[in-house]
């Protein structure tokens, strides 16, 4: 199941408010090997601009995959995948795939897609490393394959889960008004938990200021607390 926000002629589930949501049960999803359970974890949506078609991005750890979907109204799914493999590669040090953020760039930077998606990695912490598309069903890992450091609050510590804005229902990453990213993600502090909510602008993905320094979000008490899946 998954909500769909019918706020405009620009429909996007998971991006409006309770008193609009209307839920739809996705019973013709078809997943990688066909089974919906098979590879399910971390959905992130996206509606092209254009041709209003829906992509869905999933996750599955056994053996480490994302699968992809599409629809064309956001309620009958089918694999869009061209078999079981994984359609984003994992990183040079990555184990494992997490949450991530996907959209397509618009005007002037000619339409490519882009992915943040937060990989585990071989040193045993959760990053966040930029992926580039030609198309959903088309990825390589960006940045020479090295993870977003700037983003890092604490040596050897997590950070992933990363968001961006929407705005009347339409995924912003770039805000017009000073011409930077602009992300929300959750990161270790002092170690890998318990985690903090943290704010991050970028004029091209890569370069990173965490600003403000501090949290946007601080959690309270003791334990091992996390946020995750980040969504302003």
């Amino acid at each position: 199941m998954f909500l769909k926000c019918e706020l405009s002629s620009r429909v996007l589930p998971l991006a409006c408010s309770p008193a609009a949501i209307h839920v739809h049960v996705t019973r013709r999803y078809v997943g990688a090997d066909a089974v919906s359970s098979d590879c399910a974890g971390q959905p992130w949506v996206y509606q092209e601009a254009d041709s209003g078609k829906y992509w869905l991005f999933t996750t599955n750890n056994h053996p480490p995959r994302v699968c992809v979907a599409s629809s064309p109204d956001g309620i009958g799914w089918r694999n869009a995948s061209t078999g079981s493999a994984s359609v984003v590669p994992l990183p040079p040090d990555g184990t494992m795939f997490g949450n991530r953020a996907v959209w397509q760039e618009a005007g002037a930077d000619g339409g490519g897609w882009k992915m943040l998606q937060e990989c585990g990695t071989k040193a045993g912490v959760w990053q966040i490393f930029l992926y580039e598309g030609s198309s959903p069903l088309d990825w390589a890992v960006a940045n020479d394959g090295k993870p977003l450091q700037q983003l890092q609050r604490h040596p050897g510590s997590m950070y992933g889960g990363c968001h961006i804005a929407t705005v009347d229902g339409v995924f912003s990453p770039r805000n017009p008004a000073d011409g930077l990213y602009h992300i929300w993600y959750h990161a270790g502090s002092r170690g890998n938990l318990p985690t903090d909510i943290y704010h991050a602008t970028s004029p091209d993905l890569l370069f990173w200021n965490v600003t403000p320094a501090r949290p946007v979000l601080q959690h309270q008490g003791g334990g091992s607390f996390a946020f995750d899946q980040v969504g302003p």
